[in-house]
């Protein structure tokens, strides 16, 4: 793959698209490295069996040649059971883009997320801004991840405003979206497809806006959990062809759910 910070381009250390030898290190250390703004995967299959993390960066993205088996992150091995393919730690405006991440290949060995953002420290950052565009988050059995894409706790930082557009997660044991806490809020979802979880989106905290996506089902479109909820969540204009079960909350609960043609 190789790195660059427009308007200067240059090679990063390279990872196997071939799928033969693990990639997770090289493709964290090109982006780590603060050298380049855009880490451009190359077409092919990367098998990792550790998770890709990134941490403290700023406006970092890893851009595949597209999400329909051009460029596929593959986790294999008991190292990826409970942990995210991508994990983003105190980052900012960081994020993936036209690639698939996709579920654990060994049979039991489920990652918790395809992408994961985690602030924990408010000091440094002010909101997180997780972008993620373009992409195919899904294994190809039921349940080979837990969550698509999860905002989870530390403290309860400024894990907040992602920007979610064209993306398409299935396939996931608990649900696509996970928003884990109060301060992560804001969230945008603009188009792309859910489907294939118990719950579309579940919430345990925080807020967010969805515009235009499609709902294929089975589960419930949002499950509100027990948390503290300070702002209003709106769905607008989406299309359901699965779900019969709109949203469920939880008794501990007290949430707004606006819903808009």
């Amino acid at each position: 793959f190789l790195g660059s910070r427009a308007p200067l381009t240059g090679p990063a250390p390279s990872g196997d698209a071939t799928g033969a030898t693990d990639s997770a290190a090289l493709i964290a250390a090109a982006a780590n490295a603060g050298s380049w703004s855009v880490i451009t995967l190359q077409s092919g299959q990367y098998y990792v069996s550790q998770t890709i993390l990134c941490t403290g960066l700023r406006s970092v993205v890893f851009k595949g040649q597209g999400k329909v088996f051009q460029t596929r992150i593959t986790p294999v091995g008991t190292g990826m059971n409970g942990v995210s393919v991508f994990k983003f730690v105190n980052c900012r405006s960081c994020g993936v883009e036209s690639l698939w991440v996709d579920g654990n290949s060994t049979s039991g060995q489920v990652p918790l997320a395809g992408v994961e953002s985690q602030a924990n420290n408010p000091t440094t950052v002010p909101s997180t801004n997780l972008r993620v565009r373009d992409c195919r988050i899904s294994g190809t059995a039921p349940s080979s991840m837990t969550y698509g894409i999860a905002w989870t706790l530390v403290t309860d930082s400024n894990n907040d405003e992602g920007y979610i557009e064209n993306t398409d997660i299935a396939n996931c044991a608990t649900s696509c979206y996970y928003i884990g806490h109060l301060n992560s809020v804001q969230h945008k979802i603009i188009g792309g497809g859910v489907g294939g979880a118990p719950a579309m989106i579940a919430l345990a905290g925080g807020s967010f806006s969805c515009f235009g996506t499609n709902f294929s089902g089975p589960g419930w479109i949002v499950t509100f959990g027990a948390g503290s909820y300070t702002h209003s969540s709106l769905l607008s204009g989406v299309q359901c062809e699965g779900p019969t079960q709109w949203f469920q909350s939880a008794a501990a609960a007290n949430v707004d759910l606006l819903v808009s043609n």
